[in-house]
């Protein structure tokens, strides 16, 4: 029997000479209390395990939210609050929450712009019309959600509360490209509002 000290109770206890190098502790006890925090073989740096934005419970990596406040989510299941709905709904938007981190507009258009165009993997030398890739950028995007959410997704002509809403130019699209984005040139109207402008599709004044 060979003599050896316990690593997390300086204890003696006595092994046998082929566990000489293996063993460290004195009984199983030892070795989970030695083995916590930065001992753990699973340790990463003290980083804590992500929480759900809604009820503040501990979520898996990845997830934006807790099985439960996801299941509230789905729509006609359960009634949701309005903090719920206000916090879905950042979600979606991209504007806060992203992968359980705060983000800014800024910085996620920042991160778009990085894999745009030539320098994303699928590039194909720009086969897709300017026009439809426009509007298909995240500017452009953020522009007609903000649109819509000062509006109140209401139509601004006839009155119409949700359902299927454009988020229109007051001036044209094709020939003003600078105010594109800008919010103080849009405005929401329904679908049949839309139509009877001049500006819909092909009945454009010049």
């Amino acid at each position: 029997m060979i003599e050896k000290k316990c690593l997390n109770c300086d204890s003696i206890f006595y092994v046998i000479k082929l566990r000489e190098k293996t063993a460290k502790f004195c009984c199983k006890k030892c070795f989970h209390q030695y083995s916590k925090g930065i001992n753990s073989p699973t340790w990463k740096g003290g980083i804590s395990k992500p929480k759900c934005p809604i009820c503040g419970k501990t979520i898996v990596y990845g997830a934006k939210m807790c099985k439960k406040c996801n299941g509230l989510s789905i729509r006609g299941k359960r009634h949701l609050t309005d903090k719920h709905k206000q916090i879905l709904r950042e979600m979606m938007t991209g504007h806060k929450y992203w992968l359980g981190r705060h983000h800014t507009r800024e910085s996620i258009i920042k991160k778009s712009e990085a894999v745009r165009g030539d320098k994303h993997p699928n590039w194909q030398g720009g086969i897709t019309k300017a026009n439809k890739h426009y509007r298909q950028t995240l500017k452009y995007k953020i522009w007609r959600k903000s649109v819509f959410e000062r509006d109140k997704y209401t139509c601004v002509l006839c009155g119409q509360r949700g359902g299927n809403l454009h988020a229109d130019h007051i001036k044209q699209f094709a020939f003003y490209p600078k105010l594109r984005t800008k919010i103080s040139n849009g405005r929401t109207l329904c679908v049949e509002c839309h139509k009877k402008t001049d500006t819909y599709k092909r009945h454009i004044k010049i």
